[in-house]
């Protein structure tokens, strides 16, 4: 089967690594999917022209992104009309599937000369396209996994972009021999959202003693891990943070937490940030690893507090934020990624689903995000994680041998296509509280695994 057509056998020759491409009009989709795949996944420069002449008489690799016909060697790519439009609007997706690939934005799929606009298939994945049209949220305002394209088409533990990516180095690769394409090198950024440095200790008094009656009728069990730990006779179980540091140290691992600084709300339960113990871990944290602002669940309907927040962290660290993940994962297109830009947010680690794992943008590697609703792209770079632990235990009910398969499968399937393997785990999923205990065996799994 043929993804693209070319024209006249391209000559096995090639002067440099630059390609250009034809295409017959600017457009700032086109110029940004571009950019992505042969810059960032293939290491490739590229030049545009909507000159026919210059296209024709160019001794360069070219690509015939358009519906013209040249008398030239050229790889022709099918394209759609998406990446030309300015406005949002339900598309035509037609989704099959040829050699695990998903095929959509093109044409002639019956027949042996098969032409999809993978440009068009990149950008409407990247883009995230689908968030920004109308979708019937979950309890916490969040665009499910289950409706997603991947999830409903098969294919959302593959990194299509990275895919599609290397289907087209091999195409490039064959006709011009003497290219040089540079896959990233894969890599690995352990992270860790830190939503209740406590469980017990550290709390308004009023708060535990109300906390501690409700356990002693429902619960037991906590209700004397809760008074051991008031007792002292025990560390807080959900204080890992030792343990966290101990198991990066043997393994020589960096990593990157995220502290939860909004005020005390239904969803938001993390001690008070001006606290000095709150303060001192945070310093603590930030003396060995990154450290960046996990916007509460309150700011996501309020710049005004994530503006707070982020400062609260600007403050004790003596240095501006430049790193988010969202609590609960509240992503919202475009306003989540806007609000972040305008508070000076450098890049955000929130893009992947609590409810599955895999790719949610069908990319390995992080990328810059490209706002729909402006048409443009911008600096914020977004890294996109695979896995988290909640997802596992809690929504996919997976015991800690199939979680251990199925974290090595998503390590795998980076390491193959150049990626950037990140995973999501809490200080309160290492403790001994809510079942948790039997996942330190997948936890340390996992870091011997990217040691």
């Amino acid at each position: 089967m043929l993804f693209v057509i070319v024209e006249n056998h391209l000559p096995k020759i090639s002067k440099n690594n630059q390609i250009l491409i034809f295409s017959g009009q600017e457009s700032p989709r086109l110029h940004y999917v571009v950019s992505i795949i042969f810059k960032q996944l293939l290491g490739l420069d590229f030049q545009f022209t909507q000159s026919s002449t210059i296209f024709i008489k160019a001794q360069l690799p070219k690509i015939n992104y358009s519906n013209h016909k040249f008398n030239t060697f050229a790889i022709n790519i099918y394209a759609s009309k998406l990446l030309f439009e300015r406005k949002i609007h339900q598309q035509d997706v037609d989704v099959e599937h040829i050699s695990k690939l998903p095929l959509f934005f093109g044409k002639d799929f019956s027949r042996t000369r098969i032409q999809v606009d993978f440009f068009s298939v990149c950008f409407y994945l990247l883009s995230r396209y689908e968030e920004y049209l109308p979708f019937a949220a979950d309890e916490h305002g969040r665009f499910a996994a289950r409706r997603s394209l991947a999830a409903r088409h098969d294919f959302l533990q593959l990194p299509v972009v990275n895919l599609w990516a290397m289907y087209l180095a091999k195409l490039l690769k064959y006709h011009f021999p003497n290219i040089s394409i540079k896959i990233p090198q894969y890599e690995s950024k352990i992270t860790y959202d830190i939503d209740m440095a406590w469980a017990f200790r550290k709390r308004n008094f009023v708060r535990m003693l109300g906390a501690s009656a409700r356990d002693l009728l429902s619960d037991t069990f906590v209700f004397r891990k809760r008074l051991n730990t008031f007792l002292r006779k025990q560390t807080d179980p959900f204080y890992t943070f030792p343990y966290i540091f101990e198991q990066h140290k043997k393994r020589n691992l960096a990593a990157h937490f995220f502290f939860l600084l909004g005020n005390y709300s239904k969803y938001d339960k993390n001690i008070a940030p001006e606290s000095d113990a709150m303060k001192n871990l945070i310093l603590e944290v930030f003396q060995k690893f990154e450290v960046g602002i996990h916007p509460s669940y309150e700011s996501n309907n309020s710049k005004k507090q994530l503006q707070k927040e982020s400062a609260t962290l600007s403050n004790i660290i003596a240095q501006e934020v430049q790193s988010s993940r969202q609590h609960f994962l509240k992503l919202r297109f475009p306003k989540t990624y806007q609000n972040l830009l305008e508070i000076g947010i450098q890049s955000d680690f929130t893009m992947g689903y609590a409810d599955a794992i895999g790719f949610r943008a069908s990319i390995a590697n992080p990328y810059p995000w490209f706002d729909l609703e402006k048409n443009e792209a911008t600096d914020l770079m977004i890294y996109p994680f695979q896995v988290m632990d909640v997802s596992l235990k809690n929504y996919l009910q997976l015991n800690p041998q199939q979680a251990i398969a199925e974290i090595e499968k998503l390590i795998k399937i980076c390491q193959e296509v150049g990626g950037c393997f990140i995973p999501i785990w809490h200080n309160s999923s290492l403790s001994e509280l809510d079942g948790w205990l039997p996942w330190r065996e997948v936890y340390e799994s996992m870091l011997k695994m990217l040691e």
